[in-house]
């Protein structure tokens, strides 16, 4: 009772006489509600927008700086008062908040004199700290704890036994931090289109190498997270996706028996997920996909991630009555859509494209699912080329791959030649490194086609060597990256020479 009568003295004291919040109708004006309203519900893509629907003039308008600045004070406000127990919180989510609000209060409280609630708050946040390992947050508590029985209590034991405790945990923090940096450089660095890859790969090793001789001293379950991440990134840079799908199953093992860090495995499965459709592992694969999506948040990024890698896995077994149901029901979601990444929208257009074409050759039919795609309009695919993020050129391979086969499709025969120089510059241009040697090898299989005259027997005899190039190094050795081929060029071949007929046909 004396704790919680310290804490209303102090509210009283201080006079606070509202929370500023958003979710109490009574703390703020109509503006704010609307400007709240406008780009939660997506109408408000940019300042410009809101400024013009607010007050019909631009983002410098004062009023509206006003308005903008007064919601995101609010806005942090409320962040302390999130509800916790809410539907897509982990154990670890709970705690961490909890712990980071608690340890804010304990040195609130210490300043405004409330000494001895403070500490019983640090020793409660401690408790949380050291079950969850939270080791930066322990150091924090054992300084305040120190310091209180150092100068308040003058027990002499606690504060030497809590000065321990902080040199231990500062020492453990120090570790971490040094195992997280390596990570986030790595990261940083795989980002970089002028770095080469196998040197990532070597600065990976020499990375695992410092933190295994650290976990021999000192353990902790963020040493061992980072040490997993790097251990499966190390692979994942070189594209090696057998030693990949190894190291994310042993991480898997790993966080399995770890519930305060389950959510930190979804990166493992996603890429588990990569490897097994490199692998042709598809039980495999569709056995990952079930596990990652009962778990995953619906509104977090690694959803998207595995909703594409699920598209990916049946193109590749395919299973294309699947693939369009997958894509169809996603195309009908139009929450999905808005909040789909950038990067993965991008993507999502042209598993749409394939879909189509594969509806328009009857390898699918869209009577048989629940949902249904909109019309395509391929002459507006065929001049949007999507652009891409971050310079990533490689991908543009399988729109301008599919481009050529839509007009194959239609026997437009005298476009697939205007097209063809334009292939075969990009293929010079881009495509000379070992990990794009497929899609070199399968570009210049559809640059065969004019020259055969569209003869479906010519075209074979031509590609004779190509193809058998193409067998010499297939997809579960080839390191490049997943979203290159869509479809395994081998599958697509085959669907490229069902296109084409028996007769010459000279442009």
């Amino acid at each position: 009772m004396d704790s919680l009568k310290d804490l209303i003295n102090v509210v009283n004291k201080k006079a606070i006489k509202r929370v500023e919040v958003m979710g109490n109708s009574t703390n703020y004006s109509s503006k704010m509600r609307e400007l709240y309203d406008g780009i939660a519900e997506g109408r408000f893509e940019t300042d410009n927008d809101a400024a013009h629907a607010l007050y019909d003039s631009d983002e410098d308008n004062i009023n509206y700086k006003k308005i903008k600045y007064r919601l995101e004070k609010r806005l942090i406000n409320t962040a302390f008062f999130i509800d916790l127990n809410a539907p897509g919180y982990t154990d670890e989510d709970k705690a961490n908040f909890s712990c980071y609000r608690n340890m804010l209060a304990a040195y609130i409280l210490a300043r405004l004199g409330i000494r001895k609630t403070g500490a019983k708050i640090a020793t409660k946040t401690l408790n949380h700290a050291i079950r969850f390992e939270f080791s930066n947050i322990a150091y924090r508590m054992c300084t305040y704890l120190r310091n209180y029985h150092g100068h308040v209590t003058g027990d002499l034991k606690k504060m030497d036994y809590y000065h321990e405790q902080s040199v231990h945990y500062l020492q453990l923090a120090f570790n971490e931090n040094i195992a997280e940096g390596y990570f986030s450089k790595l990261a940083a660095l795989s980002y970089r289109s002028d770095v080469d890859r196998n040197s990532l790969e070597e600065i990976a090793i020499s990375y695992l190498d410092e933190i295994r001789t650290i976990i021999k001293d000192q353990q902790s379950l963020i040493l061992l997270r980072y040490y997993h991440f790097i251990h499966s990134i190390r692979y994942l840079l070189v594209n090696d996706y057998a030693n990949l799908l190894i190291a994310c199953n042993e991480a898997i093992q790993f966080f399995s028996t770890k519930s305060q860090l389950f959510k930190s495995g979804e990166a493992f499965y996603l890429w588990k997920l990569l490897s097994c459709i490199h692998l042709k592992d598809y039980q495999e694969g569709e056995e990952a996909i079930e596990a990652t999506l009962s778990f995953v948040d619906k509104d977090s990024v690694n959803y998207f991630s595995a909703l594409e890698y699920q598209t990916l896995l049946y193109f590749h077994a395919r299973r294309l009555q699947k693939v369009y149901e997958i894509i169809a029901s996603a195309a009908n979601d139009k929450r999905l859509i808005r909040e789909m990444p950038a990067s993965i929208k991008e993507h999502w257009l042209l598993y749409e494209a394939y879909a189509n074409l594969f509806v328009r050759m009857e390898k699918i039919d869209p009577e048989r699912s629940p949902y249904k795609l909109k019309r395509f309009r391929l002459s507006k695919f065929l001049n949007e080329v999507p652009i891409f993020s971050m310079e990533k050129r490689r991908a543009n391979i399988p729109v301008l791959i599919i481009q050529i086969l839509f007009l194959l499709q239609q026997k437009k025969y005298s476009q697939v030649v205007d097209r063809m120089d334009a292939l075969n510059a990009y293929c010079y241009r881009y495509l000379r490194k070992d990990e794009t040697f497929r899609s070199n090898v399968f570009i210049k299989m559809l640059l065969q086609i004019p020259k055969a005259n569209f003869h479906r027997e010519a075209v074979t005899r031509k590609t004779k060597n190509l193809r058998d190039r193409l067998d010499n190094v297939p997809l579960e050795v080839a390191r490049q990256s997943a979203e290159i081929e869509i479809i395994p060029y081998e599958d697509l071949w085959e669907y490229v020479l069902e296109m084409l007929s028996m007769r010459f046909h000279y442009v």
